[in-house]
């Protein structure tokens, strides 16, 4: 029985990562860019990292080639 759970909630993992992408919410700053990113069932958002400002495509760049982001939230400058 503990086996079949098991095999039933990987099905549901391999599912949840083929069909939902992450979101990744990006801080904007003029010195940093600090990026967020959900888990892939879209569920629970964390910290992933902090990069320069003028790092921020080359992280991007790498970062999608390697997961699937479905959408992007960016915060508003406040004081840019």
């Amino acid at each position: 029985m503990k086996s079949q759970k098991h095999n039933c909630v990987n099905f549901v993992n391999q599912i949840i990562n083929v069909v939902m992408g992450r979101i990744m919410g990006i801080d904007y700053g003029q010195k940093r860019v600090g990026i967020a990113v959900t888990d892939p069932g879209q569920m629970i958002a964390s910290g992933l990292t902090t990069v320069g400002s003028h790092e921020v495509f080359i992280f991007l760049k790498d970062y999608l080639s390697k997961e699937t982001v479905d959408t992007f939230v960016v915060g508003y400058p406040r004081k840019l």
